[in-house]
């Protein structure tokens, strides 16, 4: 019976094109006893993070392990997406709350920060 010896040390690297993005996601791999699964993710992208591990713990069982994912905006594709029924949604119970919170209209840096489901 012939034995096959498998590292699990490695790299790998897959890219591609979005709409209006480039895409790299990277993989590290070192010998290691139990799995050890590293995410690093664009900022705004942390939602990718609970699939990625479930899909990479099915394929890898041991290993410290880390994955990265970059994006770039080539110059002129950039795009900024409002979604105006969001905005209008935190607006509203602002107003529905009024007498309950502070008075002045949220700022719109903190309306940014806010990921809607």
């Amino acid at each position: 019976m012939a034995s096959v010896v498998a590292s699990m040390t490695g790299f790998a690297r897959a890219s591609g094109d979005a709409e209006t993005c480039t895409w790299v996601w990277e993989l590290k791999s070192l010998n290691s006893r139990a799995l050890d699964l590293r995410l690093r993710l664009p900022l705004g992208f942390d939602r990718l993070e609970i699939s990625a591990r479930a899909r990479l713990s099915r394929r890898v069982t041991r290993g410290h392990v880390t994955a990265q994912l970059r994006l770039a905006w080539p110059e002129g594709r950039r795009q900024l997406a409002v979604n105006r029924d969001f905005v209008e949604q935190v607006l509203g119970l602002h107003r529905r709350l009024a007498g309950r919170v502070d008075p002045a209209p949220p700022r719109l840096d903190t309306m940014l920060s806010i990921a809607p489901n």
